[in-house]
């Protein structure tokens, strides 16, 4: 409350009153304080500049300082203003938390079993790089840190305590709250929360091994049945449309029947693993040339035509009746053609020591 350039706090305290007031020196300017779903005390100034309220101030600055703001048992992160839950328990509301409303906290597990059992290793979870609980906690002086976990451990109303180096041990009952998640560079603090009763942890080991087999056999399942699908569907595609002659460029209209085999994309996609880097034997002026390989190790040379080749349909079909009506053994055999949409391709016979990429065909 110290005074600024905007306003004038007063405070009077004399025999008869004490009060606290406070103005604005310019008065034009629209003021007001909310307290919204935040948990905050705000104040605002309309600012015609931004046609819009702005925060001038509030209280407690922080997210995390507001009381109970990750409700019972949550820990808050001021990074992002975030809850999580302390190890061993889970939000009470997915729902809420998913939409980010962490007012209703967490709940544990497993339930605690108080009579009739025995501390070991597995009676606490140790939550390190925490604030400590705004609630209440008792203190008292202990010689060493096990002494301090089994007065927590033989106290059915004890949640949580911590030990200090000091020989302190501080202990606390009911539920946690205000827990923060410092960062690594702050003073380590660490909190022991009693866990779930024994039995119940067995029981939730004996589930959690049950679950993990069971999915991962699922898993094994599914992959298998998912990878013989995989290499039947690639063969299938392999095997369609090779070594059949059609007359594919009769039915978009040439009028003539030219006895080349018409390929389907799929099956050269595959051939030249998605016209890879790695297939590539070169470059020429209307587009690049690929190396495939058909099932029985068949080898081919792909011609691919770049879309701005300026090569219509009507040229294209001239060029297959063309190649495909010329034979000599100076030339390179057509082997089949691809129209796919904008896909333009031709299939050579392939000539070892990438001799190919300099002929030049087109």
């Amino acid at each position: 409350m110290r005074l600024n350039y905007i306003f004038n706090y007063s405070y009077i305290d004399n025999e008869n009153e004490s009060y606290f007031t406070y103005s604005l020196y310019n008065c034009e300017i629209p003021s007001k304080f909310i307290m919204d779903v935040s948990g905050q005390i705000k104040q605002l100034l309309w600012l015609t500049s931004l046609d819009d309220w702005y925060l001038f101030w509030a209280q407690p600055s922080e997210q995390c300082d507001v009381y109970a703001n990750c409700g019972a048992f949550g820990v808050c992160n001021n990074v992002n203003s975030s809850c999580n839950c302390l190890s061993g328990f889970k939000a009470r509301s997915d729902a809420e938390w998913n939409s980010n409303n962490y007012s209703g906290g967490c709940v544990r597990d497993q339930k605690v079993q108080c009579n009739g059992i025995t501390e070991d290793k597995d009676s606490f979870w140790m939550n390190s790089i925490v604030s400590l609980p705004a609630s209440q906690d008792t203190n008292i002086t202990v010689a060493e840190a096990s002494q301090c976990r089994s007065a927590c451990f033989n106290n059915c109303s004890c949640t949580a305590y911590t030990y200090y180096v000091s020989g302190a041990c501080s202990i606390w009952t009911g539920d946690l709250f205000n827990l923060q998640q410092l960062s690594k560079t702050e003073t380590e603090k660490t909190i022991f929360v009693k866990s779930g009763s024994p039995e119940d942890q067995t029981k939730a080991k004996k589930s959690m091994k049950l679950v993990v087999l069971l999915s991962s056999r699922t898993t094994f399942i599914v992959l298998f049945i998912g990878s013989f699908s995989y290499i039947y569907y690639r063969r299938r595609r392999m095997t369609k449309g090779t070594g059949t002659k059609i007359s594919h460029l009769d039915k978009i209209g040439t009028g003539e029947i030219i006895d080349v085999p018409y390929f389907h994309l799929e099956t050269i996609l595959v051939a030249t693993d998605d016209f890879s880097n790695a297939n590539k034997l070169g470059q020429g002026g209307f587009g690049p040339v690929y190396k495939g390989t058909f099932p029985g190790e068949k080898e081919i040379a792909v011609k691919r035509l770049c879309s701005h080749s300026g090569q219509g349909i009507d040229e294209f079909k001239n060029e297959v009746t063309l190649i495909a009506k010329l034979q000599h053994r100076n030339l390179v055999r057509l082997l089949g053609y691809c129209i796919n949409g904008k896909e333009q391709i031709l299939l050579y016979e392939y000539m070892p020591n990438k001799s190919f990429r300099y002929i030049h065909i087109w």
